[in-house]
C-alpha cells in the first residue's frame, strides 16, 4: 500500500463518526502479493540478481502462504479506497 493511501485512510478513520468501541479497519489494496513478488520487484529496481533458497524446516505452522486485506468494510464505512 502506498504511503499516501495509508495517510488518507488514517485521516478518514480519525475524522469518521464511527460507533463507540473497537472496530478493526483494514487498509490495503485488496490485491495479494507474495513475498517473492516483492523481492522480485526490489531486485529489478536495484538491478541485483539473487537466488532464493527455501528451507522447509524453517517454515512455521502459523506462516501463511497467502494473505490479502479485506478492504470492503473500510470502503463501506469510510468511502476509502487505495488510489495508488
Amino acid at each position: 500500500i502506498h504511503v499516501e493511501d495509508t495517510a488518507r485512510g488514517l485521516v478518514a478513520m480519525a475524522l469518521a463518526d464511527l460507533p463507540a468501541g473497537v472496530t478493526t479497519r483494514n487498509l490495503g489494496t485488496g490485491v495479494e502479493y507474495g513475498v517473492l513478488d516483492i523481492v522480485d520487484g526490489l531486485a529489478a529496481i536495484a538491478g541485483v540478481p539473487y537466488r532464493v533458497e527455501i528451507d522447509p524446516t524453517r517454515m512455521r505452522k502459523i506462516d501463511r502462504l497467502h494473505q490479502c486485506a479485506d478492504v470492503a468494510p473500510t470502503h463501506a464505512a469510510l468511502g476509502w479506497r487505495a488510489q495508488h
